[in-house]
């Protein structure tokens, strides 16, 4: 069965993407984003950059050549 959903309003572009990895995954799934899109790593920063005493962050963010899509990478 489908529904169809009316939203207000009109979506023009998707600006990001995210998306969460399991511990240990991140490098991979950039490399399968690098060989398989041919996007490049356009940021990233790990817990050694950024952390508290209670938490860290460790993102990748990749992006096509033109640099007008982004996709995040967290891990979880």
């Amino acid at each position: 069965m489908s529904h169809k959903i009316k939203l207000p309003g009109k979506l023009d572009f998707i600006d990001h993407v995210v998306g969460n990895q399991p511990d240990g995954q991140m490098e991979s799934v950039a490399k399968w984003y690098e060989n398989i899109l041919q996007f490049h790593r356009f940021w990233s920063v790990d817990d050694s950059q950024v952390h508290t005493e209670y938490s860290a962050l460790r993102s990748i963010v990749m992006s096509n050549w033109d640099e007008n899509i982004k996709l995040m990478k967290f891990y979880v």
